[in-house]
């Protein structure tokens, strides 16, 4: 049994807008930190490899004194590998999560960015092919325009509309 093109497109649109909310999300998530986020020095406990992944776990303290630890992807290390046991590094992390938002505070743009961006653009691709798929349903293309041949035998002072009708 095949599904109609509205159903097709309803589905694309769908995956378009989780993906969309996902990608909007992780910005504002991004964004929050920037904002929001301590800078505090932090030690490097471990560093291990997960699917070719760097886990670097770090321990902080944070403002209130508690201590935090925090796992931090190659993502989160801003792509910087080179971290070792006992090193000392900064890190931002926002207040109300700090086991939960550690990320290096020397990590450039994209990093910061990358996954919002490559996420908003599958997004909007895939609106893009949803619409294109409910208008293949919906709207049927439009021929030639006719236009009434008493119109186009009008001279141009007579028109409807002209200063010089009579």
């Amino acid at each position: 049994m095949r599904l109609g093109y509205a159903w097709q497109a309803a589905g694309v649109f769908a995956v378009a807008v989780v993906l969309g909310t996902w990608a909007a999300i992780d910005l504002s998530n991004e964004i929050k930190l920037e904002r929001n986020g301590v800078v505090v020095a932090a030690r490097v406990l471990s560093v291990g490899y997960e699917r070719k992944d760097v886990q670097v776990k770090v321990e902080f303290t944070t403002q209130d004194g508690s201590v935090a630890r925090s796992v931090l992807d190659k993502n989160a290390m801003g792509g910087d590998e080179r971290a070792r046991a006992g090193d000392t590094m900064n890190v931002r992390y926002d207040p109300e999560n700090p086991r939960g938002s550690a990320a290096k505070s020397t990590r450039g743009f994209y990093y910061r960015y990358i996954w919002s961006f490559m996420l908003g653009s599958i997004a909007a691709g895939l609106v893009y092919v949803s619409l294109r798929l409910f208008r293949k349903r919906h709207l049927p293309e439009l021929g030639p325009v006719v236009v009434p041949q008493d119109i186009l035998n009008w001279p141009n002072e007579t028109r409807p509309g002209s200063d010089k009708t009579k």
